[in-house]
């Protein structure tokens, strides 16, 4: 053989070796936070696809894996949130079941209410009336605001927000210091809290924050 031709034959090994060819180590790269562009470039196109609002969900079928075998990949905003592998092959592709909310909360027409809380209520606790599919939702369980794990959740139960003991907590109930419910201007109508001293809603408030204490005690401090 000659020298030309091996150090070809080298070079391209090399090259194939670069670039995971196998569907399951393409599969391995993918991580959260990935656009959904560089998704499809890497695994090609989908068996199935469903989108709602920001969010969409992707699956591959029986696509290179063992027989049944499925991998769903689901997006908000674009980016790579979740990624579920092993799952058997349906017949049909739904999105996620919806988080509860109350009522009021997902009126389109309302204020967009949000959250603010811990010393002189500087931090941003979230969004209240936004979709479960928005990135600054309380009702996204992917988002920060919406985790168990994140420090600014109200879901976090050893979190200063959603602890049963801290002066910032919404499920302490001798909170001296709960989140506060505003709107986007800076309209002041609740505390967000289980300490009774500090419930009660502002006269004239949307609507979208007459259910909120019963929320509260059924889904978030549960």
């Amino acid at each position: 053989m000659k020298k030309i031709n091996g150090f070809i034959v080298f070079a391209l090994l090399v090259s194939s070796c670069a670039v995971p060819t196998d569907i399951t180590e393409r599969l391995a790269t993918i991580t959260t936070g990935e656009s959904y562009g560089s998704v499809i470039a890497k695994l090609g196109t989908p068996k199935e696809f469903k989108t709602q609002g920001n969010a969409r969900v992707i699956r591959y079928c029986n696509y290179g894996w063992v027989a049944d075998e499925t991998v769903l990949i689901g997006f908000v905003d674009n980016k790579v949130v979740r990624i579920e592998r092993g799952a058997k092959c349906g017949p049909k592709l739904a999105m996620p079941a919806p988080v509860k909310i109350p009522t009021i909360l997902s009126n389109p027409q309302s204020a967009k209410i949000m959250l603010f809380g811990g010393k002189n209520n500087k931090t941003f606790l979230g969004c209240l009336t936004c979709s479960q599919y928005e990135t600054s939702s309380v009702h996204s369980k992917y988002s920060d605001f919406g985790s168990r794990y994140s420090s600014s959740s109200i879901w976090n139960n050893y979190g200063d927000f959603g602890s049963r003991y801290g002066s910032y907590s919404a499920c302490n109930t001798r909170a001296s210091n709960p989140p506060v419910i505003v709107d986007d201007k800076g309209t002041f109508y609740a505390y967000l809290s289980l300490n009774s001293s500090k419930q009660g809603i502002r006269a004239n408030s949307p609507s979208s924050v007459s259910g909120i204490y019963t929320w509260l005690v059924e889904e978030v401090c549960d």
